[in-house]
């Protein structure tokens, strides 16, 4: 199981009223090409932020308290995290957390990568985060991949891409 997220450097915030920070169409691009043909897990609140509820070419796993089901066989509605998701999909390299702030802070520490765009904003930002992906520690997180800047001319934002390696996680050998 992998995670993903769109990070602020400065406040490690990651959306607001409900909707993400950012809107990078290279960082849209990369997402969509790393969690393709694979599974995504994310809390009920992300699922309803999704335009058409569901990532297409996906099998999604929703993340509630509530009692719900779906008759679209690419959705599944899960109570049980620890029993229903853990269990399922740890050892799965097609597995990524998508979000949100709750579903990140339980999942990010089983995660064996976590795939952060970093966005480096100034001051001007107008929107306060109200959620938060949970912090890496360099005591259990190493970077292995880190690209250069970019710059995105849509929005005018610089953003790294950076690929995090959990150091707690046992790794098989390879000769």
């Amino acid at each position: 199981m992998k995670a993903i997220a769109c990070v602020d450097m400065r406040t490690n915030g990651i959306g607001a009223n409900g909707e993400l920070l950012y809107h990078i169409k290279k960082d849209m691009t990369r997402f969509k090409s790393l969690t393709e043909n694979g599974t995504v897990i994310m809390g009920r609140l992300t699922q309803e932020s999704l335009p058409i509820k569901k990532l297409v070419n996906r099998k999604n796993i929703v993340l509630t308290r509530t009692e719900l089901t779906s008759s679209d066989p690419d959705i599944e509605y899960v109570s049980n995290i620890m029993d229903e998701v853990v269990l399922k999909y740890f050892e799965d390299d097609n597995a990524f957390v998508i979000g949100g702030e709750e579903v990140y802070k339980q999942l990010v520490p089983l995660c064996t990568h976590v795939y952060i765009t970093k966005v480096i904003t100034n001051n001007t930002l107008n929107i306060k985060p109200d959620k938060f992906f949970p912090k890496l520690l360099e005591e259990y997180w190493e970077i292995v991949d880190n690209s250069s800047l970019y710059h995105d001319e849509d929005t005018g934002l610089l953003y790294q891409f950076l690929t995090y390696r959990n150091k707690n996680r046992c790794f098989p050998r390879h000769n």
